[in-house]
């Protein structure tokens, strides 16, 4: 039975699946995460500061 890892190179023609792990990986290196919504019964008071803080930061470098 074959691999996993053996399967994706004969179906899709990847030399290795862990190479193209590591370019998916590279595209989020830099990336910020933010809290989508509130995770328990109330938000968290910090959250709306990063939120707000981050829309003034997005709102200077497009220049609005």
């Amino acid at each position: 039975m074959a691999t996993k890892k053996e399967q994706m190179k004969e179906q899709e023609g990847l030399p290795s699946p862990d190479l193209w792990d590591a370019v998916c990986m590279a595209f989020l290196e830099d990336a910020h995460y933010v809290q989508a919504e509130a995770t328990g019964p109330r938000e968290a008071p910090a959250s709306k500061a990063v939120v707000n803080a981050l829309a003034a930061e997005l709102e200077a470098a497009l220049g609005l």
